[in-house]
């Protein structure tokens, strides 16, 4: 063995055992050798000594590792503990002293299954007993009974701690504070049973107008329905169709809302006329719920910047809401002025009331509450949420107040002012002017919607052709010269937008008044068509104000209509200036 093999602690003994088996020879020794001795002796002492620096460093760095451990034990902000087969705690750092409610004194000795709850103790034995029978880790959900009161639900992973065995088997453990996720997973559940409902209830809303629909249109077939039973079967035919419309148009604008994509189209309104034109559409209902209604228009014109069909259809839900939630006997007001740089409107009733534990929720997608008898409040739970937006789209707020169940409700709407400017007033309204007769192309692949609207268009002194698909298409144009082509975009062989484009190409096609309609109402499809070459897009189903304000606006024959795009908003635009 080299010296540099020699175990430290035979250091010492190596020349000890030199010296004692020199014995009584060492008085015959010579001095050279007694020197050889010494310097022997002195190198194992100072080898020695080198050794014991090593391990004093070894030690140091040992100490100094357990510090680190220790500290990073304590710091870490998952919580950590080691327990015993009874889940006695053995040891634990601060995070999970935090989580358990307690010092970690007192903890240190005391079984951890008594801070669970019942069935979280039932939990935590099971999982311990599975990980010391199978040796692997494993994790499940506890909660923890806090001092207040309160439940604290936690992540618990448990693992079996190396060289532990048999009846000293000992468990290292990990918790996770999951409150925020279950909270999270609770609102999930939320939303999820109201989309559930939302959904029930939008089977029913859509189903409902088909009954009088269908029962009018029974009315109108029957040889003995008087001429003033078949004008009011018309009118109810007419209402449900509009309140289809309105149904599908929110559905659609939730999505746009919620992705970002809906656009507005500013112009100068003056409030006071867009509400009368408002009032005056929900004259209807307000008249079949024989509810008491009162429009108080402001003392002098009130502007904002705003689109006007966005803003018709939030006042146009609310009044609609306060209508439904108002006895026959009740009262339903409207209110418009000025609250300092702002337009106030108020919609007020004397109806059903809104329970203060409900008026934080309110305005939340798919939120139905209260009491109808002994049913659900009326409605789908969408149009307050989509008016809040609307709202704040355009910088305002909207705000609901409530004295309780059976108190009644008001609506604030609160919009920022804008300054009357000489562009503002200039009308914008297309006067009323006599039917004018023009040459008018349908095509749609549909024939119920084609025919339907051509005999719609006939009975109106208009000159219409028909074809079914874009070969048919242009083919009639190229005979009939159409002023105005009103052109389904979903078209089989040709779609509506190649369509477009071919009928332009024809001799006079520049000149003709294109019309989209479709059933696309988002804005890529919008900006497409327009690409295309259509001079305006109307969505399914069409407004016959619409239809009839493209054909007035359509400067005669061979000349194209003289405001594109016109009809690119799904209702008039009544009561502003631009």
């Amino acid at each position: 063995m080299t010296r540099k093999e020699i175990p430290a602690a035979n250091l010492r003994q190596l020349p000890e055992d030199r010296v004692e088996g020199v014995g009584d020879d060492i008085d015959r020794m010579s001095r050279e050798q007694l020197r050889c001795l010494a310097r022997e002796l002195q190198v194992r002492e100072i080898e020695l000594q080198l050794q014991n620096e090593k391990l004093r460093n070894a030690q140091l760095q040992l100490t100094q590792s357990h510090d680190r451990y220790v500290n990073l034990y304590d710091s870490a902000p998952v919580a950590c503990l080691s327990l015993d087969t009874d889940s006695t705690i053995l040891e634990c750092n601060l995070m999970a002293a935090r989580l358990l409610d307690d010092q970690r004194g007192r903890l240190v000795g005391h079984r951890l299954a008594p801070v669970l709850n019942r069935d979280s103790r039932d939990d935590l034995h099971r999982l311990l007993l599975a990980v010391a029978e199978s040796g692997e880790q494993r994790a499940c959900g506890l909660n923890l009974r806090r001092r207040e009161g309160t439940v604290l639900p936690v992540w618990f992973e448990a693992a079996l701690a190396r060289g532990t065995a048999g009846t000293e088997r000992q468990f290292r453990c990990t918790m996770f504070d999951r409150s925020e996720q279950a909270r999270a997973e609770a609102a999930l559940r939320e939303a999820d049973r109201r989309k559930d409902e939302f959904l029930a209830v939008l089977a029913h809303e859509l189903r409902h107008p088909l009954v009088p629909i269908s029962n009018a249109l029974a009315i109108l077939d029957h040889e003995r329905a008087s001429d003033s039973e078949k004008r009011a079967a018309l009118q109810m035919v007419e209402r449900q169709t509009r309140q289809l419309g309105r149904l599908v148009e929110d559905l659609l604008d939730i999505s746009r809302v919620s992705r970002g994509e809906l656009q507005l189209r500013h112009s100068q309104v003056e409030l006071g006329a867009l509400l009368a034109e408002v009032a005056e559409a929900a004259a209807p209902q307000i008249a079949e719920a024989g509810v008491k209604f009162s429009f108080v228009p402001p003392s002098s014109p009130v502007w904002v910047r705003a689109d006007p069909v966005r803003l018709t259809q939030v006042f146009a839900n609310l009044i609609s809401n306060a209508v439904k939630f108002t006895g026959s006997s009740g009262l339903v007001t409207i209110g418009v002025g000025q609250h300092g740089t702002q337009a106030l409107i108020e919609v007020t009733d004397s109806g059903l009331g809104i329970a203060a534990q409900d008026l934080p929720r309110l305005f939340a997608k798919f939120s139905r509450f209260g009491e109808r008898g002994q049913g659900r409040a009326p409605g789908h739970g969408i149009g307050l949420w989509l008016s809040q937006d609307l709202v704040h789209l355009h910088g305002g707020r909207i705000e609901a107040a409530s004295g309780g169940v059976g108190e009644g409700t008001r609506m604030s709407v609160y919009l920022p002012l804008s300054q009357q400017s000489q562009a503002a007033t200039a009308a914008t309204d297309v006067a009323e002017s006599p039917p004018v007769r023009r040459r008018i192309l349908v095509v749609d692949d549909d024939r119920a919607v084609a025919d339907s609207s051509a005999t719609l268009l006939r009975l109106h002194e208009q000159a219409v052709e028909l074809a079914y698909d874009g070969a048919g298409a242009i083919s009639a144009a190229q005979r009939f010269h159409p002023d105005v082509v009103l052109l389904d975009i979903g078209l089989p062989l040709m779609e509506g937008n190649d369509t477009c484009r071919a009928l332009r190409q024809l001799p006079g096609g520049d000149q003709m008044t294109i019309v989209a309609v479709t059933g696309w109402s988002d804005e890529e499809n919008r900006r497409k068509s327009i690409a295309a070459g259509f001079d305006a897009y109307l969505v399914k189903p069409v407004v016959w104000d619409e239809l009839q304000r493209i054909v007035s606006n359509c400067r005669g024959p061979g000349a194209r209509v003289s405001n594109p795009l016109v009809a690119s908003l799904p209702t008039p635009t009544a009561g502003r200036s631009s």
